[in-house]
Formats: structure tokens, C-alpha cells, sequence
């Protein structure tokens, strides 16, 4: 299904999160001190300016609109992955993930990845078929740029 445009920032959005995903998931296998900090380093902040914005974008516009409309399986799948994602990003953060950082990262890469698939092949289909007009979303979104 062609995607509805109050959904296409959130999209373009997941594109750019996929391919960090492949990438914390190849500097993890290498297990390698430098890459390994690379990755935590660039984790880190593009959570804080990318996928917070973005998280929050969806929680506040997108979700409450398919709760609204029954679907709370979704939403409940939604957030928990958001939850966490952002536990694994704290773990880096503060370095609670010291002794075993390349499995922090691996299993942040993965659980990225499987959220964009799930909220793309999904969330947003169904956001589409309930609501034609604005897939969920208000008329003008809250959605950076």
C-alpha cells in the first residue's frame, strides 16, 4: 500500500534508522574496541535528536488515535519496543553496558530493525485502512523534519 502522506516524515524517518541499525549490527559482530565506541557514541545521540523526536511524534499523534479505535495490541507492541529501545540507549549512555557492550549494541540493532519492519508492514497499514483521511495522524503533525 502506498504510504498515506501524513505518515511519509515517519517513514523517511524509518529508512534513515535502518540503516543505522545495519550498521551498530556490523560494528557489533566485530566486536573491535573502536568500532564498538563509534557505534555507542553514534547510538547515543542520534536516539537523543532522531528517535526521541520521533518516538514522541508517535506516542502523542499516531497511537492515541489507534487506541482510540481499538487497536491495543499494536499499540501496547509499539510501546513496549519503545521502552525498550530506549533502555538499551540508557545502558549505553551511562555505560552500564560496559562489560559486555558489543551484545548491548547487537541487540539494539536488532530490536531497531524488527520495530521499523513491524511499524511500517503493520502499525501503518492499519493506521491507514482505519483512517483514509489522515492515517491516524492530525492535519498537521508534529513530526520533524
Amino acid at each position: 500500500m502506498k504510504r498515506h502522506p501524513a505518515l511519509v516524515a515517519l517513514s523517511r524517518e524509518h529508512h534513515t534508522a535502518l540503516s543505522l541499525a545495519n550498521r551498530v549490527r556490523k560494528a557489533a559482530a566485530t566486536g573491535d574496541a573502536e568500532l564498538l565506541e563509534a557505534a555507542r557514541a553514534e547510538v547515543v545521540a542520534r536516539f537523543e535528536t532522531e528517535l526521541e523526536p520521533h518516538f514522541a511524534a508517535e506516542e502523542l499523534s499516531l497511537l492515541p488515535e489507534l487506541a482510540s479505535a481499538g487497536e491495543i495490541v499494536l499499540v501496547e507492541r509499539t510501546l513496549d519496543e519503545h521502552r525498550e529501545l530506549r533502555a538499551l540507549v540508557h545502558a549505553l549512555a551511562s555505560r552500564e553496558a560496559a562489560p559486555e557492550p558489543a551484545q548491548c549494541l547487537g541487540d539494539f540493532g536488532a530490536l531497531l530493525a524488527a520495530h521499523v519492519r513491524f511499524e511500517e508492514r503493520e502499525l501503518f497499514e492499519r493506521a491507514q485502512l482505519l483512517d483514509p483521511d489522515h492515517a491516524g495522524m492530525p492535519e498537521s503533525p508534529a513530526v520533524p523534519s
